[in-house]
């Protein structure tokens, strides 16, 4: 191999030229050129050219200094530095636009209420029942049936659905099946009268009916996973109605087979509207039986959920004393107006047989572990009853309860209506034996057909 020719940097290159005057390169030319890259030796293009004569040298570009230990280097033009915009940014939920429209509903009362309650009534009876709250100023209300008609004499503000299938006629077998696979369309209509802020979501029924029987269970299961959905907690319960005994066997086999599935679904609040003890304590007319029992349940629940949210000067019942008795099952809720006191054994007299036996299902009260007594009176009430008249009615409630166990929440309020009032809540109740018992017997229904656990207290002798 021929020996290597080194030219000076900025030296003219002896190569040979060809007949046109080019520069012809060699082997060896081709190999001095290689080693010169490879040390770091600009290719002749990128040799600037050499200043004229006289004028300043050009400044020579130094090396950056390194940085000072622990000093990081800049984030622009740093070697190896990654170019990535700051996309944390653009992805914090603050950055994004918010939709413009949300599923809210809400209440048409001016007051404050504990929890935000929806209803939905499946069935004749249930819708009914949904509505009265309707009637009282909630909106989260949907109403649900199998036949168009039955809707017929209820605000037509409420969200409605029907499968249009002709109704159910008594048969929850029917209506059960008629409900599969139409989970979506009940979701929406939950969507549209419940919508996003639902603390409690009750299901309305009228267990006799072939729709709200049959329907119910699988109603109950789409609230809660609708309610979990929108990140609160499956507290979905039901109002039920119970027909009488006497409104035929496959009316009281609804009744009772919608029960056991309440118990073993482990429902709660299970609020119970009998319609036969409605009719012994009323005594309303044939026309107005329904009515008085949806008002009833109606307006007493809206008033424990009321004054749950106000504070009291004397007492309070606050917002965890409701959540406490809604979420222990099987509860019943009763009232009375108290005159002529003359002494706290009045009070507690009043509380012993008419609070107490007011209740609106025919329960076994010494059954339960949970209670909630309240007063409401006017001021002059209050200005002349001393703490111990009170302090005899919540005393007389607690033994009404189940002892050793039990808990009894307090209130004592102002109101405007004059007089002296008494309200209470029971739970954590057992279901109502007796009632039971007889619709089972009207049903035919044996031990060995119930299940979960209901047979285990209902005295139903085997057929």
């Amino acid at each position: 191999m021929g020996r290597l020719r080194h030219c000076g940097e900025f030296g003219p290159k002896l190569f040979p030229t060809n007949a046109r005057g080019k520069g012809m390169s060699t082997p060896d030319d081709k190999m001095n050129e290689s080693l010169k890259h490879a040390a770091g030796t600009p290719k002749p293009a990128d040799v600037p050219a050499p200043p004229a004569a006289g004028a300043p040298a050009p400044p020579v570009a130094s090396a950056p200094a390194p940085p000072a230990p622990g000093a990081s280097r800049p984030a622009t033009g740093s070697p190896g530095a990654v170019q990535v915009g700051d996309i944390a940014a653009n992805l914090n939920p603050t950055a994004q636009p918010q939709a413009a429209a949300d599923v809210n509903v809400d209440d048409a009362f001016d007051y404050d209420v504990a929890f935000n309650m929806a209803f939905l009534g499946s069935g004749q009876g249930g819708a009914r029942i949904a509505s009265s709250f309707w009637d009282l100023g909630y909106r989260r209300v949907g109403l649900f049936n199998t036949a168009e008609s039955d809707f017929q004499g209820l605000p037509e503000e409420i969200g409605r659905h029907t499968l249009d299938i002709g109704g159910a006629a008594k048969d929850a077998r029917f209506a059960e099946q008629a409900i599969d696979g139409r989970d979506e369309e009940i979701w929406d209509l939950l969507q549209r009268s419940w919508g996003n802020d639902v603390d409690y979501g009750l299901i309305c029924v009228g267990t006799g009916g072939g729709t709200g029987s049959g329907t119910s269970g699988r109603l109950i299961q789409i609230a809660r996973e609708y309610l979990e959905s929108k990140g609160k907690p499956p507290r979905v319960g039901v109002i039920a109605s119970i027909p009488s005994h006497t409104e035929g066997q496959q009316v009281c086999r609804n009744a009772v087979t919608a029960f056991q599935r309440f118990i073993d679904l482990k429902v709660s609040p299970l609020l119970l509207i009998d319609n036969a003890r409605i009719n012994q304590l009323y005594r309303p007319g044939m026309m107005n039986l329904y009515n008085v029992a949806n008002q009833t349940v109606s307006q007493l629940l809206h008033l424990f959920n009321q004054l749950a949210a106000v504070h009291s000067p004397l007492i309070t019942f606050d917002r965890s004393e409701l959540a406490q008795l809604l979420d222990h099952g099987i509860c019943v809720m009763g009232a009375a107006s108290l005159q002529n006191i003359s002494g706290p054994a009045d009070i507690s007299t009043a509380i012993r047989e008419q609070l107490t036996g007011n209740v609106l299902a025919e329960v076994d009260l010494t059954k339960g572990t949970k209670g909630a007594c309240l007063f409401v009176g006017d001021e002059d009430h209050m200005n002349n009853l001393s703490l111990d008249y009170f302090d005899a009615g919540f005393t007389q409630l607690n033994r009404t309860l189940k002892g050793g166990s039990s808990v009894v929440h307090r209130g004592v309020y102002v109101g405007a209506s004059p007089g002296l009032q008494a309200y209470a809540m029971i739970s954590d109740l057992q279901p109502p034996v007796q009632t039971l018992a007889r619709l089972a017997k009207e049903a035919n229904i044996s031990r060995s057909q119930l299940t979960g656990g209901l047979a285990s207290f209902l005295g139903v002798d085997d057929h």
